[in-house]
């Protein structure tokens, strides 16, 4: 550490361009005394670069001082706006990190540079979002607790003007080509939704309901899942709207002729039904999916769903597994047959409790029991029972 504050205090001015990067790289390593060493260090080539005579380390609070408008002005001079705003956002961030020391280093660091918090946040707020977004799809827990604190402490403190200009943002980086990124964007959506209070969140209802929609129907299931955790919440502030605004167009893609399409819708309907509140979601879907003749496509998602949404089918289990039957009753062609057939048998497999058992049961010995009247009826007309029976 001793080595690296001589570097920068000889060559700060002079090999900026070399410095700087290598230290940006650092502020969010693995290692908390690596991420101290780098916020430290970049606190003093900034006093450097505008000069302020100050050492972030300094603990005697006599010894600091904050800069002047002119020097933060000369800050953008020397490093531009683009570099400044990162390594502003790289601070910010580093205020809500895991580590103590880390938090207080780069607060004192940021309070000298920045008079007007409010003001700076919001200028750079696209830069920020972007790093706080790529931190949150971070395999590194303390990297992903870091960046969640920060998003929910800038919508707690600023409020429905930041949400105005942050969720533009994050609705705009759901269309890069970046799976990571856009499972970020899912995580950041949902620290939004826990931070802010409904009544903030009540003007950005139709925002929250299209990138969370968007997501879901993202070809790639990291990024359904995420999705998925997204709509939970969003359910739980909005939960009419939410189901409103998506689900229908969910089931509009399950019957698309592009099979990838409603693959893709079938994973996301699977995904939301892990949530705790799919008894409600199984109460929009089943009208739609269980219409007698059932579909194949349809046959495949309540198979789906019944496996993903375990003890919360079972009070409509009877229902769909009784209109499966009149299905096959009165559908012909092999492979539609062969699809009800397969979907059938994964929904009654999928059955593991006592209640569950009792109602597969239930139905079974009562649709043996029709079976039987209509064997019956045919043998005392002496009408052919193939045509009657399945």
């Amino acid at each position: 550490m001793r080595a690296g504050r001589i570097v920068v205090t000889n060559y700060a001015i002079k090999a900026v361009d070399i410095l700087l990067p290598e230290l940006e790289k650092a502020f969010f390593d693995d290692r908390w005394q690596i991420r101290h060493s780098s916020v430290e260090l970049v606190g003093s080539m900034m006093y450097q670069l505008v000069g302020i005579n100050k050492r972030p380390e300094a603990e005697d609070e006599e010894a600091h001082e904050e800069a002047t408008e002119s020097q933060r002005a000369a800050l953008v001079e020397v490093l531009g706006q683009e570099r400044r705003d990162r390594i502003l956002s790289a601070l910010y961030i580093a205020r809500q990190d895991i580590s103590g020391i880390v938090r207080i280093t780069a607060a004192q660091v940021f309070k000298t540079l920045v008079s007007n918090p409010q003001k700076v946040v919001r200028e750079m707020l696209p830069t920020m979002t972007n790093m706080i977004v790529k931190n949150l799809a971070s395999s590194d827990e303390e990297r992903r607790q870091g960046s969640a604190r920060t998003l929910g402490d800038i919508v707690r403190k600023f409020g429905q003007g930041t949400l105005s200009e942050l969720l533009p943002v994050l609705q705009a980086g759901l269309r890069s080509h970046d799976a990571v990124h856009v499972q970020g964007i899912c995580i950041a959506l949902v620290e939004i939704m826990k931070s802010a209070t409904k009544e903030g969140l009540e003007n950005f209802q139709n925002t929250l309901c299209e990138a969370v929609k968007e997501a879901l129907r993202h070809p790639n299931q990291d990024v359904q899942q995420a999705a998925a955790a997204s709509f939970e919440v969003l359910q739980q502030q909005f939960p009419q709207k939410a189901i409103e605004s998506i689900i229908p167009t969910l089931l509009r893609q399950l019957e698309s002729e592009s099979e990838a399409e409603s693959e893709t819708a079938l994973v996301a309907l699977r995904e939301i039904m892990k949530g705790r509140s799919n008894a409600r979601i199984l109460g929009s879907l089943l009208p739609s999916l269980t219409t007698v003749p059932i579909t194949p496509v349809n046959a495949k998602a309540l198979s789906s769903l019944a496996e993903a949404g375990g003890s919360a089918i079972y009070p409509r289990l009877g229902f769909i597994l009784q209109n499966l039957m009149d299905s096959l009753v009165v559908v012909k062609a092999p492979e539609w047959v062969e699809g009800l057939s397969l979907a059938f048998k994964t929904i009654t497999l999928s059955v593991d409790e006592d209640e569950g058992l009792r109602i597969v049961l239930t139905t079974l010995a009562t649709a043996v029991k029709v079976v039987h009247i209509i064997l019956f009826i045919n043998c005392s007309t002496k009408i052919p029972s193939a045509e009657n029976l399945p």
